[in-house]
């Protein structure tokens, strides 16, 4: 016969096995699972962090569109610059992207697109005053103003500050 293991309780008369818990009535009750007081805890925890973390998460990830358009519109001005210093004119406003990927060598190996919508097309129209999206459709891209306006270049995003509008790079 196994011999069975018993804990403190029993040298108070009462008898309860070590997986049982012992009221102070001196009943003996199984705890199988978690009681609803841990589940809610466990899940206040949770929405807690979630809600500190979903926001700081997307406020990293605008500071990353960010930095990506800036690091971006600098490639671009770069290129622009060599063209001119070597064609002395800007890259002609319909042939922006082959006047700078396909000369030799190339000043731009890809015209790449914003930081926030990807799109990677250039619109011949004062930067300074780009409209949101000059053939319809959404912004995005970029504007190119050429020879007029010193090829300025800007993203083509609307300006309000949930986006980081294109009037917010022109100082960069």
């Amino acid at each position: 016969m196994a011999s069975r293991s018993f804990t403190f309780f029993e040298q108070q008369n009462f008898v309860c096995v070590k997986e049982e818990i012992m009221f102070l009535h001196g009943t003996c009750l199984r705890k199988n699972g978690y009681t609803l007081l841990e589940m809610v805890m466990v899940l206040v925890l949770a929405g807690l962090l979630v809600s500190i973390s979903v926001p700081m998460y997307m406020r990293h990830t605008l500071h990353a569109k960010i930095a990506r358009t800036k690091a971006d519109l600098e490639r671009l001005r770069a290129a622009i610059a060599a063209f001119y210093a070597q064609e002395g004119q800007y890259p002609s406003g319909m042939t922006f992207s082959d006047d700078l990927t396909l000369a030799v060598p190339p000043f731009i190996d890809e015209i790449p697109g914003d930081g926030f919508t990807d799109i990677n097309t250039v619109y011949y129209h004062n930067p300074i005053f780009c409209p949101d999206s000059p053939q319809g459709g959404t912004p995005g891209g970029w504007c190119y103003g050429g020879d007029g306006y010193d090829g300025a270049i800007l993203p083509n995003l609307p300006d309000d500050d949930a986006s980081y509008g294109s009037q917010k790079f022109s100082e960069y």
